[in-house]
């Protein structure tokens, strides 16, 4: 099976390792194994790729690879990793999410945009995994990325909730 890729594009600045970040929980959350890489300038050396693994490993190549050499070199890594959330890479091959400000460009080839401003301030109040609307993100995510059907949502309950459950216990 192919790794999916996803990118999450915007100026420096913008929130794209608080996404990336929210956007791995909540993934993490359903089930998918998730791994992570940005491109780095390290200290006294070229650019570097850093991959963060879907059990929390990390590997630094000290090289800059693209998005089809890392959806090659995955499986050999870590072969659990369903789907790669790439920070910065401008590769079009690939689906995006972009984070732009408030009033800014929403045109291009993202599949969604998130509004800068509201990134930090959600991931401050709610924590990682949960950016507020993330649900119907992570869905988009899992449909358009991960090729998943759209998910069942639960029928309401029949029961009365807690309080049906105690008068049918009770014989009322």
């Amino acid at each position: 099976m192919t790794v999916a890729i996803l990118r999450v594009v915007g100026p420096p600045g913008s929130g794209k390792t608080l996404l990336i970040v929210s956007l791995a929980e909540a993934l993490r959350s359903r089930g998918h194994r998730v791994a992570t890489v940005v491109r780095r300038l390290l200290p006294g050396r070229e650019a570097a790729t850093v991959i963060v693994l879907s059990n929390s490993g990390r590997v630094t190549n000290e090289q800059l690879l693209t998005l089809e050499r890392l959806r090659a070199l995955m499986p050999s890594i870590d072969p659990s990793v369903d789907i790669i959330l790439a920070e910065g890479y401008d590769d079009a091959a690939f689906p995006a999410i972009a984070c732009v400000p408030r009033g800014g460009d929403h045109s291009g080839d993202a599949i969604a945009f998130v509004v800068t401003e509201e990134i930090a301030a959600t991931f401050a109040r709610l924590g990682p995994g949960d950016m507020g609307d993330t649900n119907s993100l992570i869905d988009l995510v899992e449909q358009r990325v991960l090729g998943l059907p759209p998910r069942e949502v639960a029928p309401p309950s029949r029961t009365g909730g807690w309080r049906g459950v105690l008068r049918r216990l009770r014989g009322r």
